[in-house]
């Protein structure tokens, strides 16, 4: 038990990244505890990067990286604001593999998995917690900067930037949206239980209070249900997730039904309900605003710009589509250049025993679709470290699964 709490928390530092004043954040101090307390783990990581997975990976981040050097100087902006996120999206990759490879040999790929999900639903517990005790509130504060305090208590009366984590909004929101596509899929490779279920009820009610965007994964939870299950599976697991729920709602006071944070959580029901029309105020401006047609040399070449003037809250174009950002910077081949390494990252192992089957095929569809869709909202894919820690997490244990099953992963 101490063993899996100890790796619950380091896959906790190393998913959230929060900051840390004496380390920068929580990654940094998770890489150098695996290094000082599981020294073997650097002997182990030798043999992973020689791995064709592992090295295409760090391959197409070196590309990107030198890609966006060569844009911002061709264009003569000196815009490197996109880079500093991806040189941090290099190094969230290797601890993720100082992380895997500390772990006994004997560690099953289920067992690594839910180290990720289990990260996110003590999150949930800190966000519930947060929410409400004031004390506990203070301690998240103190994590954030006053910029992220400012639009959290004064544009969102307190109920939202409540995790403990590098960023908030969309960054962690985007983050669950993909958390349960993952827990959907463990779901429906293994057994249902009432833990289960109580797990992911944590797990929702701890993300309501991060954005809106946990729709878009919920949906594709749902879609993956469908094509993934028969009605036995579907019908027992929404009973053992429904438990929990059918307890507690009765329990809640009418003013949690009158309050700010429940008319922002659910203003998409409450709009069908009023309208007809499942729209949110975010959701209503995006393809109006967020999406339109550059000139032709922006499209060809891009114009080297991320942030307006960089200020990195404000960037340019106005636009927080990732497709657009992309465009505006790279030109249309950075587009290509994201969505191939978007594609490898999410399709490289899928001749994997382990996914190589029906349900395998069409998770990974789902999962793609998903970083599509997500991205058209805001930058993600293949760039937001949120999601591409995740990303991190749940495919490296397959890589480490491949070399035990060839007999040289020494421990």
């Amino acid at each position: 038990m101490y063993y899996k709490i100890i790796n619950t928390l380091l896959a906790f530092f190393i998913l959230f990244g929060f900051p840390i004043s004496f380390a920068h954040n929580s990654t940094v101090v998770a890489a150098i505890l695996i290094i000082i307390l599981r020294p073997q783990s650097i002997f182990i990581l030798q043999r992973i990067l020689k791995e064709k997975y592992v090295k295409k990976i760090i391959y197409y981040l070196l590309f990107i990286i030198f890609f966006s050097f060569f844009v911002t100087l061709y264009n003569q902006t000196l815009e490197f604001n996109i880079i500093r996120s991806l040189v941090n999206q290099l190094f969230i990759f290797f601890t993720v593999l100082l992380f895997y490879a500390s772990l006994d040999k004997k560690t099953s790929v289920d067992e690594s998995h839910w180290y990720l999900i289990n990260a996110y639903i003590l999150q949930s517990i800190i966000i519930l917690l947060a929410y409400n005790i004031p004390a506990f509130e203070e301690l998240v504060r103190s994590f954030q900067s006053e910029k992220i305090k400012e639009i959290a208590v004064d544009g969102y009366k307190g109920f939202r930037g409540l995790a403990i984590a590098a960023g908030q909004f969309f960054w962690i929101a985007g983050a669950y949206a993909m958390v349960f596509i993952i827990f959907a899929y463990k779901i429906l490779e293994e057994k249902r239980t009432l833990w289960t279920g109580i797990a992911f009820f944590i797990l929702f009610a701890g993300s309501l209070f991060t954005g809106r965007t946990i729709y878009i994964g919920l949906f594709f939870s749902f879609v993956l249900f469908l094509i993934g299950s028969n009605l036995k599976t579907s019908a027992k697991f929404i009973f053992y997730a429904g438990i929990p729920l059918l307890i507690i709602i009765p329990l809640l006071p009418t003013s949690f039904f009158e309050s700010n944070f429940f008319a922002w959580a659910f203003e998409m029901f409450i709009n069908y309900n009023e309208t007809g029309s499942l729209s949110t105020g975010s959701s209503d401006g995006l393809l109006e605003d967020m999406i339109y047609m550059p000139e032709i040399k922006t499209i060809l070449i891009g114009d080297g710009l991320w942030a307006t003037n960089g200020v990195t809250e404000s960037f340019y174009g106005t636009t927080d589509s990732g497709f657009m950002r992309v465009l505006l910077f790279y030109g249309i081949a950075g587009i290509f250049v994201y969505f191939f390494y978007a594609k490898f990252l999410t399709f490289g192992l899928s001749k994997t025993p382990l996914l190589n089957n029906k349900l395998g095929k069409k998770f990974l569809f789902i999962l793609m679709s998903f970083q599509l869709l997500l991205n058209l909202k805001g930058q993600s894919m293949s760039y937001m470290t949120s999601t591409q820690t995740i990303l991190f997490m749940f495919f490296i244990p397959y890589v480490f699964h491949k070399i035990l099953l060839k007999k040289d992963y020494k421990n």
